[in-house]
């Protein structure tokens, strides 16, 4: 079974998110800064284009807006 792209966990007592697919980040939810509802962002992947982890980042605040809003699956999508 193919992991989804985004999953919500907990660790050490914080909500994170973490992507599985090229770029593939771990990164905290905040959701308390108008900046950006992520913070403690750390690539996995080496090398990463910018552009792709900025669009990656943007997906993954969209992916968190419907996980909100309309109470999607929180363990991931595919």
């Amino acid at each position: 079974m193919e992991s989804p792209v985004y999953e919500i966990y907990e660790e050490n007592g914080v909500q994170m998110i973490r992507r599985n697919k090229y770029p593939r980040f771990t990164a905290k939810i905040t959701f308390d800064s108008e900046a950006s509802d992520f913070s403690d962002v750390e690539l996995i992947d080496d090398g990463a284009d910018y552009m792709d982890v900025d669009k990656a980042m943007r997906k993954a605040s969209e992916f968190m807006i419907k996980v909100v809003r309309y109470g999607k699956n929180k363990e991931g999508v595919r």
